[in-house]
């Protein structure tokens, strides 16, 4: 039993995510070496109670599991999306045949799609910050510190990791700079408007020399100190990151934070993009994956080529690059300036799209029209040609010269037009709320890696890619009661800390019910020679089963005899 134990605990295991992987849950975005122990035995299992984001809606996840330090991979996307597993780990892609599978990470190649979900961010609007319990000194300047996250406090962490520091003198002496645009006035009345509303703070103003910049202070060790207790830090830009906060704290306090730090760092390109710089990869990381929560798809491009620039660290350009996911930064989000909004607003929306795919659609198209390719008339003439539709989904077709890729605003204007494809399975991709990104590399290493259970459709949201989950083994034992090892296997788990993958029975036999009922010996059998080789008391055996299937629920009962008669196949 416990070598096949052993055997199922390799199998079982449907893969795994690195340890700084994000997971979409009931909590908020939170690494999955938050939800359970890290430091637990390797290959365990750890119940909790927790919801989970999944491509179907929200689900139950009912354990945590720890599988160790294991080999694996790390899928990088062309738009710059990230995650790392162990070569099992299955995800779903969008395969050659235009379906929606699972695929086990190992055999995922580059020039594969990848599903990543939209909208993601669940919020349940119960976030409070842990309570700060630590006395200010005696001569401090007294602040108001917040109990929740709010849109304009998310404005003000935004707007600081941008164009802000906190600075701790030898002293231990606290203060937090901004530093603003004379130009941008309304960022300057905006940032004082909320540093009063918020913590009754007003800042020292000073002018930076030969510089078109000023330098606000708010010398209060009171708010860098619980600014770093909630996890929310800055020593330069380079270690600008998205605090784990603004993961957790809701959905207005993450668009708060955005409208913030675009605001420091963004701008509208001339191709209509909102787009946002950053030499911090961690920034650039985290702001991906926090856009893409709130159903914002974007592309990371990277500049290595710094010459003649002040600094030589890379740039990381985020762009936010689908009509959709600029159509909800404009409304969701935008700017503080009005400037910047009024050249977003008057940004005409493209006629056509490149970047929101839907891959992989050409055969499923052909099915939708697989007619002839013209008639003699307008319409579906004596041929049977339908012109309109062929001309307008003939890029997308198999085997054709100047081959497109269907995108979601095509597939719109399709179903708009044609019932042929308003009534075709490719209107899921217009109601899954996903994303579709092309693998570019895939590079091997080797990290401690977690999972988590999801019983009802084993999928969870990790770093926004669709995810299966790992699942126990399911093995059932069952052993005549007139086997030689019968007192063994009954026992077997009596340490419920072994043969977990396995639920056991005994399947009794009527001679052994009637010799239970009259407190007498009944014979074991060899199962090999059929021959007796030994005898047990028939009722204590009974009692035995009782008394493990009241301790831990097992062994249940089979009823053998019955069984066959009933089933004679």
């Amino acid at each position: 039993m416990k070598v096949f134990n052993s055997a199922t605990e390799a199998v079982k295991q449907g893969g795994c995510v690195s340890r700084d992987t994000l997971v979409a849950t009931g909590n908020g975005i939170v690494r999955i070496d938050e939800i359970g122990p890290c430091d637990a035995q390797p290959k365990s299992w750890h119940k909790h109670d927790l919801k989970v984001v999944t491509d179907e809606g929200i689900k139950d996840s009912d354990e945590f599991y720890n599988n160790g330090h294991s080999k694996t991979i790390t899928l990088k996307t062309k738009c710059g999306y990230t995650v790392t597993a162990t070569e099992e780990h299955r995800f779903r892609v969008i395969n050659e045949a235009g379906e929606y599978v699972w695929k086990h990470l190992k055999d995922i190649k580059a020039g594969d799609y990848i599903v990543l979900q939209k909208d993601f961010y669940l919020d349940n609007g119960n976030y409070k910050f842990p309570e700060y319990n630590v006395e200010p000194h005696f001569n401090a300047t007294k602040i108001n510190i917040p109990e929740f996250p709010t849109e304009e406090l998310g404005e003000f962490i935004g707007y600081f990791m941008g164009d802000g520091a906190i600075s701790i003198n030898e002293h231990g002496t606290g203060r937090l700079i901004l530093t603003i645009a004379d130009k941008e006035e309304e960022i300057k009345n905006r940032m004082i408007y909320i540093t009063e509303k918020i913590f009754g703070l007003t800042p020292c103003v000073k002018k930076k020399p030969d510089n078109n910049s000023t330098n606000y202070f708010f010398n209060s060790t009171v708010l860098t100190n619980w600014l770093r207790f909630i996890g929310v830090d800055k020593k330069s830009s380079i270690d600008a990151n998205v605090p784990g906060v603004i993961f957790k704290g809701g959905k207005s306090f993450a668009k708060g934070f955005i409208r913030g730090l675009f605001s420091a760092d963004g701008c509208v390109t001339k191709e209509g993009y909102p787009s946002l710089c950053t030499i911090s990869e961690k920034m650039a990381d985290g702001l991906r994956i926090l856009l893409l929560s709130i159903g914002i798809p974007t592309c990371t491009s990277i500049n290595s080529d710094r010459k003649g620039a002040f600094g030589d660290n890379p740039i990381y350009q985020i762009r936010i690059v689908t009509n959709e996911g600029i159509r909800k930064f404009k409304d969701e989000i935008g700017f503080i300036v009005s400037e910047k909004n009024e050249r977003l607003n008057n940004i005409e929306e493209a006629s056509y799209e490149f970047n929101d795919i839907i891959p992989n659609q050409a055969y499923k198209l052909k099915e939708i029209y697989d007619g002839p390719e013209r008639g003699c008339a307008k319409g579906k003439a004596s041929r049977g040609a339908n012109r309109e539709l062929y001309r307008d989904i003939y890029h997308y077709l198999p085997d054709v010269s100047a081959k497109r890729n269907l995108t979601r605003m095509r597939l719109k204007y399709l179903a708009k037009n044609y019932e042929e494809v308003k009534n075709s399975s490719l209107m899921w991709f217009l109601e899954n709320n996903q994303f579709y990104d092309e693998v570019v590399e895939l590079k091997g290493s080797e990290a401690l890696t977690l999972d988590l259970s999801v019983p009802e459709n084993s999928t969870y949201i990790a770093n926004g890619f669709v995810s299966h989950n790992t699942r126990r083994g399911a093995n059932m034992a069952i052993l005549r009661v007139d086997h030689p090892d019968i007192m063994e296997f009954i026992k077997c788990k009596e340490n419920t800390k072994e043969i977990t993958n396995f639920n056991i029975s005994v399947a009794l036999t009527e001679k052994f019910m009637e010799a239970a009922q009259k407190g007498e010996d009944y014979d074991l059998i060899d199962p090999h020679t059929k021959k007796a080789v030994g005898k047990l008391n028939a009722r204590e055996v009974f009692d035995l089963i009782v008394k493990m299937a009241w301790t831990n629920g097992e062994p249940g009962i089979v009823f053998i005899d019955r069984m066959n008669r009933d089933n004679p196949t």
